[in-house]
């Protein structure tokens, strides 16, 4: 007690400390502590309430934590001794925490000081100043540097960068299929530079953020930066075809790749590997072309990067149309005539006639002669050959189109003369009046001597018979059949035939 010499009151003193004061930490509440103390001795009155206070630690292990943490406080009634929560806290937070008692009179000093105490851990805060960027010559992938997070609530164990495609894609054919998946990197808590971010598709925008991660989990996500990756060469064009051709002219068309992997800047068809034209457009007209040729041609697009990935197409330029012949007149020995069907489909400035090729066999077996050639106007519906070889000459004939082709006469060399416009005639042999007036001079010769013949043989038999007269003997004649056989004469003349009989010196007859 002490004595006031004023109005001779007894007043009180303060309470002096409380005794054995413990702190820790509570487990799953980073905002929190737990505080435990005995009563003061002496008490010096009756106490009312105890406060505790818990201030950041001038020897704070984390400064970034926050330099200004304003006190915590809490006041808690006089018969209170255990355990009380210090709400107000921050997670992971050095604290100097210390408790006073309360009388009527006043607050008592404050117990000895408890130092170092730290809170839980709790999920980090944002990371700071994220900053991603292209990589050159990485098309798949992004360069991304932060700063840790301010208050980190724990220790940093890890980032993890995330970056997923952008709902703002400028191509969004560029992305393969709906649900690309989320990049994701997760790097160790000393690294903060520049982290490469693999597994990205070229030239695609992508939303990146980072987090942080303590043993407790991970935290809130960064601002979220939106960056392009670098350009690459690009996939292969789409739907390559051919969809018109003349003679002399091809025309393809496609459409834009898919996968572009950057700005488009052109197009080059390629003919082998030769490039035979460059184009801006998804259409081109290759001209100067062969006629009835086939072409193996691809088409690949560009990009800053270079030529991508070919498509490939077969294309052809128009066939010269064949003609069939209907009709082959043989005029005269040396001469036909050969009627066809006329090509349709033709304006009359690019049909210009028909050809007709023609040939003997005489040059196939002996190399005589040769191919010869006549040229029909585009109107003509038939052609006379004339001049041909008589004597039976087999020849054959192939009827081909001519065009104006740029400007040019073009036609088609007969590859076989067994096309279908090809014809094969054998010409008549003509009468030969000097072989039909030999024949008729020996026709004349051959008469003559057989009339001499017969004159000569009727002279021989008159002499015979003279001279067997001079004999004494005559020849006569009389019929081999009997009066009897008159019947079988009659039925059968073949049967009836003429004996010589011959008259003796004594003019008996008698029979040869």
């Amino acid at each position: 007690m002490i004595f006031s010499p004023y109005n001779n009151l007894v007043s009180y003193p303060v309470p002096s400390s409380p005794l054995a004061l413990s702190v820790s930490t509570v487990p799953g509440s980073p905002n929190q502590l737990s505080a435990s103390w005995s009563s003061p001795i002496p008490k010096n009155g009756i106490i009312i309430a105890y406060t505790v206070y818990c201030n950041t630690s001038t020897s704070q292990a984390y400064p970034e934590q926050g330099p200004n943490v304003p006190t915590a406080r809490s006041v808690v009634n006089g018969t209170t001794l255990a355990v009380i929560y210090s709400t107000g806290l921050n997670p992971y937070t050095q604290y100097d925490c210390y408790v006073t008692a309360n009388t009527s009179v006043g607050e008592g000093t404050p117990s000895s000081i408890i130092t170092t105490t730290t809170t839980s851990e709790s999920v980090p805060s944002s990371p700071l100043a994220l900053s991603v960027s292209t990589v050159s010559g990485s098309p798949n992938q992004l360069s991304a540097s932060w700063s840790s997070p301010i208050p980190k609530n724990g220790i940093i164990i890890a980032y993890t960068i995330y970056c997923n495609t952008s709902a703002s894609q400028a191509y969004p054919e560029q992305v393969i299929g709906p649900n690309v998946p989320t990049a994701r990197s997760v790097v160790n808590a000393t690294a903060m530079a520049v982290i490469f971010i693999t597994g990205l598709n070229p030239y695609t925008q992508y939303d990146c953020y980072v987090t942080a991660n303590t043993s407790v989990g991970e935290g809130t996500p960064s601002l979220v930066i939106t960056t392009r990756t670098s350009e690459s060469v690009p996939g292969p064009v789409n739907s390559l075809k051919q969809i018109s051709n003349t003679f002399t002219t091809l025309t393809l068309t496609w459409l834009h790749p898919v996968v572009p992997n950057g700005v488009i800047m052109g197009y080059q068809v390629l003919l082998g590997s030769m490039v035979i034209y460059n184009s801006s457009t998804t259409q081109v007209v290759l001209s100067g072309l062969t006629v009835a040729m086939n072409y193996n041609l691809s088409v690949v697009a560009l990009t800053a990067k270079g030529s991508g990935q070919p498509a490939y197409v077969q294309a052809a330029t128009a066939t010269i149309p064949q003609v069939t012949v209907t009709l082959l007149q043989v005029l005269s020995t040396t001469a036909v005539r050969l009627h066809w069907n006329t090509a349709v489909g033709l304006s009359q400035n690019i049909l210009l006639g028909y050809v007709l090729f023609y040939r003997s066999k005489l040059y196939l077996k002996r190399q005589i002669g040769g191919v010869q050639t006549l040229v029909f106007p585009p109107n003509a519906s038939y052609g006379d050959i004339s001049g041909l070889e008589p004597r039976y000459n087999d020849y054959e004939f192939s009827l081909q189109v001519m065009l104006n082709i740029s400007g040019q006469p073009v036609v088609n060399q007969p590859q076989s003369y067994a096309a279908a416009t090809s014809l094969m005639v054998l010409t008549p042999a003509p009468v030969d009046q000097t072989s039909h007036t030999t024949i008729t001079a020996l026709g004349a010769t051959l008469a003559t001597l057989v009339v001499v013949l017969l004159i000569l043989l009727v002279v021989a038999v008159i002499v015979t018979i003279l001279v067997m007269r001079r004999k004494g003997q005559t020849v006569a004649y009389k019929p081999s059949c009997s009066i009897n056989d008159s019947q079988n004469v009659i039925a059968n003349p073949g049967s009836f035939t003429m004996k010589p009989l011959l008259h003796g010196a004594d003019g008996r007859k008698r029979s040869i």
